[in-house]
C-alpha cells in the first residue's frame, strides 16, 4: 500500500495532471477519478487483531 503526504495529495489534485486522447482535437473536456481508502484495526471481540477497510471512488465525468 502506498501512503502520501497530504500536502502532496493537495498540491497534485490542484495543479491537475494533463493527458492526451484522439479526441482533444474536438473537446476540450477532462475527467477526473479519485480513490480514498481507509483502513483501521483494533482488537475483535474474540482478542485477536483485525483489520478494516474501506474505499471511497469519486468520479468527475465533466459533462455539459
Amino acid at each position: 500500500m502506498r501512503y502520501i503526504n497530504v500536502r502532496y495529495l493537495l498540491t497534485y489534485l490542484l495543479t491537475g495532471v494533463v493527458g492526451a486522447t484522439n479526441m482533444n482535437a474536438h473537446s476540450s473536456r477532462s475527467h477526473a477519478i479519485f480513490t480514498v481508502t481507509i483502513e483501521c484495526s483494533d482488537k475483535g471481540p474474540d482478542g485477536k487483531q483485525r483489520v478494516r477497510a474501506g474505499k471511497l471512488h469519486l468520479v468527475d465525468l465533466a459533462v455539459r
